[in-house]
């Protein structure tokens, strides 16, 4: 397997393991055989098993940014649709979200997991601020709106994890918009 793939599957199968298993049964034996490699090629790609968490996060950020607001339309209708789509990604990628949620855990002990995360974030915010500054009047208003939402979205998703009720989330998702539109 050329070199690229072997690093892309070892962050695939971590991504994997970490929304499957949590931190804590995360190890190079366990990845390596999920990757179908030896612990000497992991080490190979990677300088310890501290790395991969680190890098599967940078991957899995990059493929989650793409908020996408629709151009016409009010903002509490835009807001809700983004909900909805994120509400609809936790059900269809649950262990994929777990590993964002591990991720995040970890970045608070991880100060340089923690430095990624802040930059996911801070480009997850400046995306959705550029889609809702068509709704208002300033570009600090839609960075406020877009930090707040962001938050807020993490916190549903975390919960419909966690608790696993969906109407409930969707429902208290309409509730937050609708106030935050008015």
């Amino acid at each position: 397997m050329p070199e690229h793939k072997t690093r892309t599957k070892i962050l695939q199968c971590a991504i994997q393991l970490l929304g499957e298993n949590g931190a804590e049964q995360f190890s190079a034996s366990k990845l390596a055989a999920a990757a179908g490699i030896s612990k000497a090629t992991l080490f190979h790609h990677f300088r310890s098993i501290d790395d991969v968490p680190i890098e599967a996060f940078e991957v899995w950020s990059n493929d989650v940014l793409d908020i996408d607001l629709p151009a016409t339309g009010d903002l509490y209708k835009a807001l809700v649709k983004l909900g909805n789509h994120t509400f609809d990604v936790v059900d269809q990628q649950r262990d994929f979200l777990r590993a964002y949620f591990v991720l995040l855990n970890k970045a608070m002990f991880d100060e340089r997991l923690r430095f990624k995360v802040a930059s996911s974030s801070d480009r997850a915010i400046e995306t959705l601020a550029s889609g809702i500054r068509r709704f208002v009047e300033s570009k600090r208003a839609a960075n406020d709106l877009a930090r707040t939402v962001l938050m807020q979205l993490d916190g549903a998703s975390l919960h419909l994890l966690a608790l696993g009720n969906e109407q409930e989330v969707r429902r208290t998702w309409k509730l937050f918009c609708r106030k935050l539109t008015k």
